[in-house]
């Protein structure tokens, strides 16, 4: 399995209701790019570790080419322009289990 990693950190006054839109669109991806198996959405719930980031994304693929092919797809493209306009900061992470 090829794992997607994503951490996110919000502007302050986003709201609760905003992120969940944000992550229910990017559930709906699964289904539209070839490869993708699963895509988790969820805030962290690890306070103590977190660092900031309230949030997370796991999108498991196939291969390190469903991968790529994910993070280049149009509809990824759209999610991206969206968490810019709530997202404060970013950590991404990639790996093989």
């Amino acid at each position: 399995m090829h794992i997607h990693i994503a951490l996110l950190q919000w502007k302050d006054g986003v709201d609760r209701a905003r992120v969940e839109e944000v992550f229910g669109y990017l559930r709906g991806v699964t289904d539209k790019v070839d490869g993708i198996e699963a895509i988790y959405c969820g805030a962290n719930m690890n306070e103590e570790w977190s660092k900031g980031y309230t949030d997370a994304v796991v999108v498991v693929a196939q291969s390190a080419q469903d991968i790529q092919a994910y993070l280049t797809h149009e509809l990824h493209d759209r999610a991206v322009d969206i968490l810019k306009e709530i997202q404060v900061d970013g950590l991404g992470a990639d790996f093989v289990d």
